[in-house]
């Protein structure tokens, strides 16, 4: 990541991982599971599921926001304090992993909310892997 000023309202990448950890401890504990059971469960949708259709999803989403709000590359890369490259492959579907504190950064410096985009991002990626399935 380059240097400078992460966007306005961005808690840090320690506080995001944080965070993360505990919805996960969170969710975990509610449904009873043990790290184990969650970790069998976790390996087993990720074998299921098509990560190519999240990326794509994951592209569209952030390619169509970005237009929406008048942005080039360089500019979303400036106020999210993230490389152009980074934002090149993710909208290429060339991004091999993304870390969720990129996409907060992202969604900050297009000033869009964080849970929308990634409700935004589920709901296109069930589209897409229904059209796949036609």
């Amino acid at each position: 990541m380059k240097k400078g000023k992460d966007p306005e309202g961005y808690p840090g990448d320690e506080a995001v991982r944080k965070a993360f950890g505990q919805a996960v401890r969170q969710i975990r504990t509610e449904l009873g599971l043990t790290r184990k059971e969650a970790a069998k469960l976790w390996q087993k949708e990720q074998e299921k599921g098509d990560s190519r259709i999240h990326f794509r999803a994951l592209a569209i989403r952030l390619r169509a926001t970005r237009t929406m709000r008048k942005m080039t590359r360089p500019q979303l890369a400036e106020a999210a304090n993230v490389p152009v490259r980074l934002i090149t492959a993710i909208e290429r579907q060339k991004a091999k992993d993304v870390d969720m504190g990129d996409i907060i950064r992202l969604c900050l410096g297009m000033r869009y909310d964080v849970c929308e985009f990634i409700d935004d991002i589920h709901k296109l990626s069930l589209k897409l892997e229904a059209q796949s399935k036609l």
